[in-house]
């Protein structure tokens, strides 16, 4: 991803002490971990509509550009969402390590802080107080939001280039329905006037 100056000011935090609500860091080159944490919040939104909306959602037809030929493919983007962001999960922490077990206890099932250092600690990891425990979660946020926005050749952030921008031929992706589309029933109009039959 390019990153500029329209790309990072909207994400960044005006709260933010390295960057002043700018987005990208004053000393060093490069956008601020505020930023990398608002990519991360905003991509895990999106995973958890994914994985409260029924599993028969719908199926995308898309046009691929390849150097030769181009030819349409079928997809289910919402589970393709789901499976990108756990496997570039995996590549940014390797399964087993302590930031894994993190994100998937607290940030994709639900658990508190408390119970997390409570788990982690029967693993013989003890945290010395609870704001190092907070950074393992800012440190989580800032390194998958920077992974899903830079992970190449094509990465899960921006979503509606995920979710259907313009493909490399420069066509949208049609969505095809598994389940034909019910008409619209027309509206009941009753008769104005009554006839009356002849005698």
């Amino acid at each position: 991803m390019n990153w500029s100056h329209s790309n990072v000011i909207a994400l960044a935090d005006h709260r933010c002490t390295l960057c002043e609500g700018r987005g990208f860091k004053i000393q060093t080159p490069g956008p601020c971990k505020c930023v990398f944490r608002k990519i991360f919040r905003i991509c895990l939104d999106r995973f958890r509509q994914c994985a409260h909306k029924s599993p028969t959602n719908n199926v995308r037809l898309e046009m691929v550009s390849r150097a030769k030929n181009s030819r349409q493919i079928y997809g289910r983007k919402n589970e393709e969402y789901m499976a990108d962001f756990i496997l570039i999960a995996q590549r940014t922490f390797a399964p087993g390590t302590t930031e894994y077990k993190v994100l998937i206890w607290h940030f994709l099932l639900g658990a508190d802080w408390k119970l997390c250092m409570h788990r982690l600690a029967k693993d013989g990891i003890r945290f010395g107080n609870e704001r190092s425990f907070f950074h393992l979660f800012y440190r989580i946020e800032s390194n998958l939001g920077r992974a899903f926005a830079e992970t190449e050749p094509y990465g899960i952030y921006p979503l509606d280039e995920y979710f259907g921008g313009t493909t490399h031929d420069g066509e949208r992706p049609r969505t095809l329905a598994l389940v034909p589309k019910v008409r619209d029933a027309e509206p009941v109009r009753p008769p104005l006037k009554t006839r009356v039959a002849a005698a």
